[in-house]
């Protein structure tokens, strides 16, 4: 009866009969690969399912598997990034030759379901579809003495105005985020980011910054905002009264 009735997926079967001694049957029309949200257990039922096309068929990457009862087939209904009869081939997104999902002038280069972006300076996002001021306008710090290799006790970051700074050429990549030796990058109190460097979709961020000196990491601390641009960092420093701390780079 449920193979002739439409849509029936499967059936239960009482456990117990009923008070005129009959199996009470009740037709379905779910089972786990069809309407599955309605689908709930019953220790008042056995459970029967017909067969499914779905049942011998795995669909690769998550995908999910709909039987085509009338066809005796199925199809895969895929994840984003996927396609082929079973899900198994990874689309390449980057490989169009008329449009990139990267905006912007951005570089797609293709991952397993997926794809990234390599932006230009200036632009930020899944798709470089963001244009960041910070990360296209801001100060270079490429002094050779700001390096954490650079051993002296000269200088002093008293100066700086409230602005969007970024490590370059001799002094590093990045701000430093691990305590320091005294005496690095040409001061006294050399300073290193408390905390690890954001990714790009986490925005702008707080992150402590200390001064390293009389044997504590911490003798002096301040707060900055910093935001990722994808190939590099920039930090929105404060000038530091006491003397001699400097901000430190590295890599």
């Amino acid at each position: 009866m449920c193979l002739e009735s439409l849509p029936c997926f499967s059936f239960n079967l009482a456990a117990f009969p009923d008070n005129n001694d009959k199996l009470l049957c009740e037709h379905l029309p779910s089972d786990k690969y069809n309407n599955s949200e309605k689908f709930i257990p019953s220790n008042a039922f056995h459970h029967f399912s017909t067969w499914s096309p779905c049942s011998a068929v795995v669909c690769g990457n998550n995908g999910k598997c709909v039987a085509l009862y009338n066809e005796n087939s199925y199809v895969c209904l895929c994840k984003e990034g996927f396609t082929g009869r079973n899900c198994e081939t990874d689309i390449d997104e980057c490989a169009s030759s008329t449009s990139s999902p990267c905006q912007n002038s951005g570089t797609c280069i293709n991952v397993i379901g997926a794809f990234q972006c390599q932006c230009l300076e200036g632009f930020i996002g899944a798709r470089c579809e963001i244009v960041a001021p910070e990360c296209a306008s801001y100060i270079t710090l490429d002094a050779r003495d700001r390096s954490v290799h650079y051993i002296g006790k000269k200088k002093c970051d008293n100066n700086l105005t409230a602005e969007w700074y970024r490590f370059q050429g001799e002094a590093g990549r990045q701000m430093a985020t691990t305590c320091l030796p005294t005496h690095r990058c040409n001061t006294d109190l050399t300073g290193w980011m408390n905390g690890s460097h954001p990714n790009v979709e986490d925005g702008i961020v707080k992150r402590q910054v200390c001064f390293h000196g009389y044997e504590n990491c911490c003798y002096k601390t301040t707060t900055i905002d910093v935001r990722s641009c994808g190939a590099y960092f920039v930090y929105r420093l404060n000038k530091f009264s006491h003397c001699k701390t400097r901000y430190c780079g590295t890599g």
